[in-house]
């Protein structure tokens, strides 16, 4: 991810005590609140720290992934 990206360490810092902890994050807020950008800060930092982990970012509103409409198929995809 090369794009700029509006640094929230408010929220961002908040997530930092379940990085790589088992646990799912959930991400919630009306639209365009910023979600997206604090998941790519978050993305950019794991790739700093870990140049070989394996990260996979799915946009479901961007129509390149509306072939992805079920489990199945998104499980092929990420396999």
């Amino acid at each position: 991810m090369q794009e700029d990206i509006i640094i929230r360490k408010k929220y961002h810092d908040q997530l930092l005590p379940f990085q790589g902890k088992p646990l799912i994050k959930v991400l919630t807020g009306q639209r365009r609140v910023g979600k997206n950008y604090i998941l790519k800060q978050t993305i950019q930092q794991i790739e700093q720290e870990d140049h070989s982990a394996n990260i996979l970012y799915i946009n479901k509103e961007d129509l390149f992934n509306s072939h992805l409409p079920a489990a199945d198929s998104f499980n092929h995809f990420v396999s």
